[in-house]
């Protein structure tokens, strides 16, 4: 954009940004109830859950893990329902079995996603203690 050529193109441009921001860093600082699901790692052939968001919104996965001493850490992965991962995050091993994981807000496509998550010992070797999945629908 040539400020020469349309400085009121750039008024506005710097205009909308600024609402933009100001709304970012409202909602980052506001309380939000968040949409969410609890998935269990260790249960097989459990149905799915269901998160329901809105276009480009986070939401929350409680991810149970049975507790297993063998274990310092786990390494929990979101695989998209193209089977391509999108995160990973490491936990540490705790006494709990249930692990809050904020999912940040991302322009995802509805689908059946995939949550694998991975025991590592002390030496660090890898061993995948199981996967689950969720359904993930996106409201426009």
């Amino acid at each position: 954009m040539c400020l020469q050529k349309n400085p009121r193109g750039l008024v506005q441009w710097i205009d909308r940004n600024l609402v933009n921001y100001s709304k970012l860093t409202l909602a980052a600082n506001t309380p939000q109830v968040l949409p969410w699901a609890s998935v269990n790692v260790s249960s097989r052939g459990a149905n799915a859950p269901t998160i329901t968001v809105h276009h480009g919104e986070g939401f929350l996965l409680f991810v149970n893990i049975p507790p297993d001493s063998r274990y310092s850490s786990y390494i929990a992965e979101l695989h998209d329902p193209s089977g391509k991962m999108e995160w990973s995050l490491t936990i540490p091993a705790t006494i709990e079995d249930g692990y809050p994981v904020h999912v940040p807000a991302a322009n995802r496509a509805g689908g059946s996603y995939t949550v694998v998550v991975q025991g590592v010992s002390a030496v660090g070797e890898k061993s995948e203690i199981g996967r689950t999945q969720f359904e993930l629908r996106v409201q426009q």
